[in-house]
């Protein structure tokens, strides 16, 4: 609390919420929380945190009951059914201990000083196997990548590679702790749901369901993990398929607002104007209240109509109906294509910019991975052929140029390499966002992408 740093932080904290307070609005116990939360908690961390027994779950559990039932009330009012299995991390921490165990003890995993333990990217890759098959364009996302480790991770800069995610982390005073081979710590976020899925469902998972948030880094950092605790080879396919679910992002009283709290109280927040909808006109003919409820939905409406109008929702045109984030995402039916595409390109550009003589057997050797351009096009949607034919015509590109000669011009190839990322692609609206080390990332196109092109 004494840092120069923390200090105009909280300073301007307390000054909001002073202003808060005064305006009327503070009507309610958890309003005046949420006002001041920002400085309490700081405070109170600094005070009091480490007067915490790591050791006493039943604070830790408390307040994660709480989440607990409010989500399965709203899986009721969807008319979900119950789970025919619940459970819970803090009864699964031998089973996680031992699963970590077994990826150290098959060399993908390596300990920090603070005895963390982290798993080791590069040997995954080195090893032969290929890192976020979910969404290779979000594997250098930072943003996603320390949602992905959650708000208690630290010291980080001890990883070997930013890329590599915790299995277990060393706890600080006051934070859940358990004992383990490496200290007390607590498990990372996603060794948890490996760990407990194959508990219970053994070595084989048919389909592997959640939200479209957790696809990365949540899923395909699962994927590495059970790999190579299971068979340390694709073929055991720990999880055959992943059925995803889309989010419905709620949309704030402002953008900033929606960009700094992620809120998934949609379902109440439906089923709360449905029933004053309800009460106003069929119980009390309360019209203004009735108008009130409606007015809500329509300001989100408006907000969403300002979005599409900036270009800042998509590919949603500005007249679109719709209220909410629209979204947009690399189709399903392309990304085989494009990730061929893209690693092809990669491996032919690190090439073309190397000092090294390109010969014509080199870039045979190069075509020969991708296989005949006759074997591309088979048992395929007739919506993917647009992405076949890009690759398709990339490949002769590069097959013309080993036609009569032993040595091959490396601008040529580079000129190849940039229409496929400038007109190709684009023209088909994906981007391959290329990157000064490591592979390019595969993207949708926004708006502002196509004013800058």
């Amino acid at each position: 609390m004494s840092s120069k740093t923390s200090e105009p932080e909280l300073s301007f904290e307390t000054m909001s919420t002073k202003s808060f307070i005064p305006g009327g609005r503070l009507n309610s116990s958890e309003i005046l929380y949420e006002a001041c939360e920002d400085v309490f908690l700081v405070y109170l961390d600094f005070v009091g945190g480490s007067s915490i027994s790591s050791s006493d779950y039943s604070l830790f559990r408390t307040l994660t009951r709480n989440f607990e039932t409010r989500f399965l009330e709203d899986m009721w009012c969807l008319n979900v059914l119950d789970p025919d299995e619940l459970t819970r991390v803090t009864s699964y921490i031998p089973e996680i201990i031992q699963f970590i165990e077994k990826i150290i003890d098959n060399g993908f995993a390596y300990s920090t000083l603070d005895g963390s333990i982290y798993f080791n990217i590069d040997k995954f890759e080195n090893a032969g196997n290929h890192y976020a098959k979910l969404e290779p364009w979000n594997r250098h996302n930072k943003h996603l990548q320390r949602d992905g480790e959650g708000s208690l991770s630290k010291n980080t800069t001890a990883k070997a590679s930013k890329n590599d995610f915790a299995l277990w982390e060393a706890s600080r005073p006051g934070e859940p702790s358990w004992p383990s081979p490496w200290g007390n710590g607590r498990p990372g976020w996603h060794i948890e749901c490996s760990a407990m899925a194959s508990a219970k469902l053994g070595s084989q998972i048919d389909i592997h369901s959640g939200g479209i948030d957790l696809a990365f880094p949540h899923h395909d950092n699962e994927l590495p993990q059970n790999m190579v605790n299971v068979a340390r080879s694709w073929e055991a396919k720990l999880d055959n398929f992943f059925l995803k679910a889309r989010n419905i992002v709620v949309l704030k009283k402002t953008i900033l607002e929606e960009q700094s709290h992620n809120d998934y109280s949609l379902t109440r927040q439906l089923i709360s104007a449905q029933e004053k909808v309800f009460n106003a006109l069929c119980s009390s003919f309360d019209t203004p209240a009735a108008m009130n409820a409606i007015s809500e939905l329509e300001g989100a409406r408006w907000v969403t109509s300002m979005m599409n109008i900036f270009g800042l929702n998509g590919h949603a045109s500005p007249h679109n109906p719709d209220i909410g984030w629209a979204g947009i995402d690399v189709p399903e039916y392309s990304k085989p294509y494009l990730n061929t595409l893209s690693a092809l390109r990669d491996v032919v550009r690190r090439l073309a910019k190397s000092k090294a003589h390109i010969t014509s057997q080199t870039l045979g050797s190069i075509i020969n991975t991708i296989g005949s351009s006759a074997d591309l096009g088979h048992s395929m949607l007739d919506l993917a052929l647009p992405y076949v034919e890009v690759l398709r015509k990339f490949k002769d590109q590069i097959a013309s140029l080993n036609i009569g000669t032993t040595e091959v011009d490396p601008n040529q190839l580079l000129r190849y390499c940039d229409r496929i990322r400038d007109v190709d692609v684009f023209d088909l609206g994906i981007y391959l966002e290329d990157q000064d080390s490591g592979c390019a990332i595969i993207r949708p196109v926004t708006s502002d992408l196509i004013k800058t092109n």
